[in-house]
């Protein structure tokens, strides 16, 4: 069983290791472009999927006004197709219903192939655009899709 709990500081290092493997497995695909800066307003609640006492998932999420955004979602990725990235989406799904949201969104860029993997957990796109922040990794223009589920 999949449990979803809130981050603690003894995470951070299996986390940064998720991390680390699935940010390198992307930027064989598109990478962030230089001087993209992003600034942040508010710190974002950081979650973790465990399985048998280990952490095989982690994702962040910033609560606004009318919905909540879903970020950094990344697997183990020995643990991938097993549910772990389901598990934290409705985690997130059920914390947004808990606090009065209307939806859930988070965007992802198209070259990555994880468009049908929220599809099928019941997004849906909103829009679809030339990314400003990231870039394919011959310096091609990469898409950025933007999705969300009303809950």
């Amino acid at each position: 069983m999949i449990n979803v709990r809130i981050q603690t500081d003894s995470d951070s290092g299996s986390v940064k290791s998720i991390i680390s493997a699935s940010t390198k497995e992307l930027r064989d695909i598109y990478r962030p472009i230089k001087n993209s800066a992003q600034s942040e307003t508010k710190e974002p609640v950081c979650i973790v999927a465990i399985i048998d006492k280990h952490i095989i998932g982690a994702a962040e999420y910033l609560i606004n006004k009318n919905f909540v955004l879903i970020r950094n979602l990344a697997v183990s990725p020995g643990h991938r197709r097993r549910g772990a990235a389901r598990a934290i989406i409705e985690h997130i799904i059920l914390t947004a219903k808990n606090t009065g949201k209307i939806k859930v969104s988070l965007s992802t860029i198209k070259e990555a192939g994880a468009i049908n993997i929220f599809l099928h957990m019941g997004f849906n796109v909103d829009s679809a655009l030339i990314s400003k922040k990231f870039e394919g990794v011959h310096c091609e223009q990469v898409t950025q899709v933007n999705m969300s589920q009303s809950i």
